[in-house]
């Protein structure tokens, strides 16, 4: 197998390269190749006759040439700890001042890679430079950087990610006065936690498919966390650790809320049920929150697996941004 990955990598350099299926005799190989600028490309790998040929393309309209390049960074948090990320300016920007979409992760233990992203591709290809972080309680740095984040949810992983912003406007790359926070899943969850805890980094945030509620999250366990004895150990428990929960879900901070939030959800989300964007709207209105607008989309799911859903949220947010950003 490694010498197989290791002439397919020869072949297909500076690309990330994975064989997706092979033939029963393992003589030919389906091959999906791509990088931070280039999204995947679709080869056969002929072992038997050491050739490539490419077949497909999951996105043939884009140009690799006008995509942004993400730039490794090592941010050191607050308490010592050593924060990787990375930073996409738009082509056209000198790197200095850019108006700013601090874009977290969801999971929260997945990480984010330099490889292709159509959200952070779309915002830079509009003149906003994007930073994403892989706070404490991301994957791919070790068991102890994963546990770090267990039980952490809007304390110290919200506050790797401020510090993260805050580096950035210190280095004179982001402009302090036109930063916007976006994310989807457990990122739309911490969007929503920045526009509480540090409302005045943000002039807007982005919820989508986001939760607002962990005691409802620890409730609904078997759809985000498959099982009890991972959402103990992520969330903390419903009854024993109430207090906690019930301080750093965004739902209880509404009245709070001054930030212009942009909150959309898919009616058949069964990760993050939609109940939990419908209690957070609820709640903004109950407390009489002018600065909010709340979308349903009737048939998306968590992954936005349709693409009308996709270019609706899409749509949706670049018009939002641009009011807050340009």
């Amino acid at each position: 197998a490694q010498a197989v990955q290791a002439r397919i990598d020869s072949a297909l350099p500076n690309r990330r390269n994975v064989i997706v299926s092979s033939s029963h005799d393992g003589k030919r190989h389906v091959v999906a190749s791509g990088n931070a600028v280039q999204p995947a490309q679709y080869f056969i790998f002929d072992r038997e006759h050491d050739r490539v040929v490419k077949f497909a393309e999951s996105r043939p309209d884009v140009d690799a040439g006008k995509m942004a390049v993400p730039k490794s960074v090592t941010i050191q948090a607050r308490d010592g700890l050593a924060l990787h990320g990375y930073l996409t300016a738009p082509l056209e920007r000198d790197g200095r001042a850019m108006p700013l979409v601090v874009f977290p992760h969801g999971g929260p233990w997945v990480r984010d890679t330099a490889h292709w992203d159509s959200w952070v591709q779309l915002f830079a290809s509009r003149g906003w430079a994007v930073l994403q972080v892989n706070f404490r309680g991301s994957s791919g740095y070790g068991e102890d950087f994963l546990r770090a984040g267990f039980q952490r949810w809007g304390l110290d992983m919200q506050d790797d990610i401020t510090d993260a912003l805050r580096w950035t406007i210190q280095q004179g790359i982001a402009d302090a006065n036109r930063i916007c926070i976006v994310g989807a899943s457990y990122g739309g969850y911490s969007a929503l936690m920045g526009a509480v805890k540090t409302p005045d980094l943000y002039q807007c945030a982005i919820s989508i498919a986001g939760v607002t509620d962990l005691r409802r999250l620890v409730d609904e366990r078997r759809f985000f966390f498959r099982g009890e004895v991972m959402a103990d150990a992520h969330i903390g428990r419903w009854w024993s650790d109430r207090d906690r929960l019930k301080e750093t879900s965004p739902v209880t901070h509404a009245k709070e809320l001054r930030t212009p939030l942009l909150i959309m959800h898919g009616v058949s989300d069964v990760v993050v049920p939609v109940g939990h964007s419908r209690e957070m709207a609820d709640a903004l209105k109950g407390a009489g929150v002018p600065n909010y607008r709340y979308i349903e989309l009737p048939q998306g799911d968590h992954w936005l697996s349709r693409e009308t859903d996709r270019i609706q949220v899409f749509q949706e947010m670049e018009a939002f941004l641009k009011a807050h950003l340009d």
